[in-house]
């Protein structure tokens, strides 16, 4: 059987200013009308570009709500019930009547997570805090699996992503702040492929190559400058030549 910590009056008495602090900011924080209009769809789970962030906020958000019923002694399935149906009625509000706010499932979700986090941590701390023998080694070894999903969920986000729009090639263009190429630019390439100076009819292909580590290369046909040589010369050169 489980064993709560909301044992004393003290304890107690904590839970329930937590969750009275915890309900004010989840309220402030949520049901405050914003400028502009939703971009995604209320039926999206992850939204957005940005979607995996406002996920991971809202289960930090309802957290600590969740550690108070907890702390309160309020029972598992009725704390439950309480953060699911709190989580879902700020969703329909938004989507509703108030302006500028993204209401989605995902976010009903995320933010019933954050709490079950919450409820489960507080009302097994005595579990986690002072485990036996073999409890010790699950919860490590849990942990290490866990620490372990977090490298590997870094190394994904961290590594370099090319964004899927149209790119456009730049080939001795006149761009302020930067000195002109004055020669001729006759095969800029990325890997094998021709960069063109205009926009890329093939952009798949082109972000492939650069994802791949292809390099940028140039053949080009410098000129020399006939106000400072008296003879002009022509010869291999490494002009500024980009992809974007």
């Amino acid at each position: 059987m489980p064993i709560s910590v909301a044992a004393t009056q003290q304890l107690r008495r904590l839970g329930v200013f937590l969750s009275v602090a915890s309900l004010s900011v989840i309220l402030a924080a949520t049901l405050i009308p914003q400028s502009g209009h939703p971009e995604s769809s209320p039926f999206c789970i992850i939204c957005g570009s940005l979607g995996g962030v406002d996920a991971l906020l809202n289960i930090f958000l309802f957290l600590p709500l969740g550690v108070g019923l907890a702390l309160s002694g309020v029972r598992t399935s009725r704390a439950f019930a309480s953060i699911f149906l709190l989580s879902a009625s700020i969703e329909i509000a938004q989507y509703l009547a108030i302006s500028g706010r993204d209401a989605s499932v995902g976010d009903v979700i995320s933010n019933s997570l954050g709490g079950a986090f919450g409820f489960a941590a507080a009302h097994y701390a005595r579990h986690w805090l002072l485990p036996s023998r073999r409890a010790a080694i699950t919860l490590a070894l849990v942990w290490g699996g866990f620490w372990i999903l977090i490298q590997l969920g870094s190394s994904y986000a961290l590594a370099p992503s090319l964004p899927p729009t149209r790119y456009y090639g730049q080939v001795a263009r006149e761009l302020e702040n930067f000195a002109t190429f004055k020669g001729s630019v006759i095969s800029p390439t990325i890997g094998n492929t021709t960069v063109p100076d205009y926009g890329f009819a093939k952009t798949a292909e082109f972000r492939d190559n650069l994802a791949r580590g292809e390099f940028v290369s140039a053949i080009a046909k410098a000129r020399a400058d006939n106000s400072r040589c008296g003879r002009s010369t022509a010869g291999n050169s490494s002009p500024r030549s980009a992809a974007s």
